[in-house]
């Protein structure tokens, strides 16, 4: 829709914004050596926190953020580490409604301690999973979660279909029977998503209805899975009939 998804600014201009940026408590950027070179615990008072740092630097020097609302950390494979040491750093930022780690990888699996966080709104992760605990409910808040995982399907517990707020999901590849089949199946709370990536779709009524469930979707990135392949018989796509709404569509 010619929407600007991109701009740039002249280098005096960039500086002028931190300026103000420093001058409004807007934002805070940690980066490795100002933690590097100091453990201390340290209480940030910024609404909007970015962390460039070494994660177990960061993790060990129990910071704290009581007025943080936004929370981005990067990171790199190097930097990868068991989520067990970040359960005490999250307890630290408890009004929290941004949470992006989508640069930071995590491993084994999914951060429980995070679902205590309620006040989240949009949780980004990074990491190996092959489920999402049945507490992501506990955040009735959460309106975006998306997770970047190396499993090829990640079911979703009954608990996340309830959420009410959700507007944008987008979990690895999901397959839709998760919830479908499930006896909490009509209490999914879908009527809000408008943004869905990436269920596996096949021709068929279970196909059929989970598009039924999304009347306000405007754009759905999905896997197109044929079941019983016959070079003799042609591809049935899914009928999308009842996304009236839809306005972008990208099938792998």
């Amino acid at each position: 829709k010619g929407r600007i998804k991109t701009c740039r600014v002249h280098d005096l201009v960039h500086e002028l914004c931190l300026v103000k940026v420093k001058e409004e408590n807007f934002l805070h950027w940690v980066h490795e050596h100002d933690v590097s070179q100091n453990l201390d615990p340290r209480e940030y008072d910024q609404y909007r926190l970015c962390i460039d740092s070494e994660w177990t630097h960061f993790t060990k020097s129990s910071s704290q953020g009581p007025l943080v609302n936004s929370l981005q950390l990067f990171g790199t494979y190097e930097m990868s580490q068991p989520h067990s040491s970040s359960s005490s750093f999250f307890n630290n930022f408890i009004l929290l409604q941004v949470l992006d780690l989508e640069c930071l990888y995590l491993e084994p699996s999914f951060p429980e301690e995070i679902t205590l966080i309620t006040p989240l709104r949009y949780l980004a992760l990074w990491c190996s999973i092959r489920h999402v605990p049945s507490s992501i409910g506990n955040l009735w808040n959460l309106e975006t979660f998306i997770v970047k995982s190396a499993q090829l399907d990640v079911p979703l517990p009954d608990s996340f279909w309830r959420l009410k707020h959700l507007r944008h999901v987008a979990v690895g590849d999901l397959n839709h029977t998760s919830f479908l089949d499930s006896e909490q199946g009509e209490s999914c709370q879908l009527d809000n998503i408008v943004t869905f990536s990436k269920p596996t779709l096949a021709f068929g009524k279970d196909s059929e209805e989970l598009m039924r469930r999304l009347p306000r979707l405007q754009m759905l990135n999905c896997v197109f899975f044929e079941p019983q392949y016959d070079h003799l018989k042609p591809i049935l796509f899914p009928k999308l009939s009842s996304l009236s709404n839809l306005e972008s569509l990208k099938v792998y």
